[in-house]
């Protein structure tokens, strides 16, 4: 975690001091609004350690402005333990991962108010991948046990607790307005003591004394929007879905003798994906895979 923003000059390759921002708080994600060089930060703590949380929206200097703090909304009510935000820069948007909330809200830049508020079927939504072609939007998260299996196995919702087994994970597809378009599940339980593995627990969003369990890293998906698919890690495995067919290609990363894959960014000139990965050892790499997510290209180890 960080207390505070810099700015790295890559042609230069040097800091530009007057642009560092301090932070009160843990930060945990930072994304770049591509058109005027806005960021947000995600926030999930208060200042005092307790879990509430905030989105900041800084300007591209300091020097330009003061940041913009979403907290809480018209109708909607205030966040709780948000894990991500990113911006639809070509629509003025920012989807929002009202994670303790188990919900997804989509906020419109020019009047900050939401526009759109899903709830339906989320279970700790943690990590976010917008559709830049279509206005769409990816949310990883947990999947709700099915209504009509038996308790020892699955669940309803009872009395404002949602039941769900954090062994199965889900991304849902949404359109723009809402609508959902497609579920891709997978397995969470196959990552056999890996780094990024959480244990099963119920929590609501009407305590503070109680957080969510702590999240995989909301840099996991990653949206290909020259090739129109959705990439995302989880434990052992790289996941890639062609959103055209809705085909899942898997990939498993102990044959490639690594233990763990945590983040994940694609090249859009060629479709390949780069992921960090965790081997045996503990030691840190990156992972290039072939833009089929069927072909290992190479790695290299990442220094101290």
């Amino acid at each position: 975690m960080t207390d505070a923003l810099k700015t790295i000059d890559l042609i230069k390759n040097e800091g530009i001091s007057d642009r560092d921002v301090s932070l009160d708080r843990s930060s945990y994600g930072i994304h770049i609004e591509q058109l005027n060089g806005s960021y947000a930060v995600v926030e999930p703590y208060n200042v005092d350690g307790s879990c509430g949380g905030r989105i900041l929206i800084f300007p591209q200097s300091p020097k330009t402005g003061y940041p913009i703090e979403l907290q809480a909304f018209d109708r909607v009510g205030r966040l709780y333990y948000p894990r991500d935000a990113k911006f639809d820069y070509t629509r003025k948007k920012i989807w929002i991962a009202d994670t303790g909330n188990n919900r997804v809200l989509k906020v419109d830049l020019n009047s900050f108010q939401v526009e759109l508020n899903i709830d339906e079927g989320l279970i700790y939504p943690y990590a976010l991948a917008v559709d830049l072609n279509t206005g769409g939007i990816f949310i990883k998260g947990y999947r709700l046990y099915d209504l009509n299996v038996d308790l020892n196995t699955g669940g309803i919702f009872i009395k404002g607790y949602r039941l769900y087994d954090l062994n199965y994970g889900i991304v849902h597809y949404f359109k723009k307005e809402g609508t959902l378009l497609s579920t891709f599940s997978f397995d969470h339980a196959s990552i056999e003591s890996s780094s990024s593995s959480i244990s099963s627990s119920q929590t609501t969003s009407e305590s503070s004394d109680n957080c969510p369990p702590e999240m995989p890293s909301n840099r996991s998906i990653i949206f290909d929007s020259s090739r129109s698919r959705v990439w995302w890690v989880d434990g052992v495995k790289i996941y890639m879905a062609d959103i055209r067919n809705q085909q899942v290609q898997s990939y498993d990363v102990r044959s490639d003798n690594f233990y763990a894959v945590t983040t994940i960014d694609v090249e859009l000139s060629t479709g390949n994906a780069f992921v960090t990965a965790q081997d045996i050892h503990g030691e840190w790499a990156i992972m290039q895979m072939f833009r089929d997510n069927n072909k290992f290209l190479g790695s290299a180890y990442v220094g101290e």
